[in-house]
């Protein structure tokens, strides 16, 4: 698939681990078939997240921000399942990332390889 040309999208948080996924796949795949995915918590959120996310990017790596298309943020969904996520209930990693980003990469494919530019803000319809 990457010697067809294929997207390959990284969702990311900016952590520890989305980094080394990151580094390990432009090592892998062609910098101009990446694109990094973060759906970004809103108000839960580090300030600095996405600037170090933009930091971190190896060159070339356009950032989606993929935001939740309900517009529900991260303190929403607790409230409405009343428990907070933990390692056994993880929920906010499903309902931001995992999810949010395959969605998002089958939709917007082509666009996002029109794009390939960084910081582009984009809401799923």
């Amino acid at each position: 698939m990457i010697r067809a040309g294929a997207l390959v999208a990284i969702s990311t948080s900016s952590g520890k681990d989305s980094q080394a996924m990151t580094i390990l796949l432009s090592h892998i795949v062609p910098r101009d078939q990446l694109v990094a995915i973060h759906p970004p918590l809103e108000d839960v959120e580090w300030p600095e997240t996405i600037k170090h996310i933009e930091a971190t990017l190896p060159a070339g790596v356009p950032l989606i921000l993929a935001r939740v298309s309900s517009g529900k943020t991260l303190l929403d969904r607790i409230e409405e399942r009343g428990r907070f996520p933990s390692p056994s209930v993880r929920f906010c990693t499903s309902d931001h990332y995992g999810t949010l980003s395959i969605d998002f990469t089958s939709r917007t494919s082509l666009q996002i390889s029109a794009a390939k530019q960084p910081s582009v803000d984009s809401s799923l319809t």
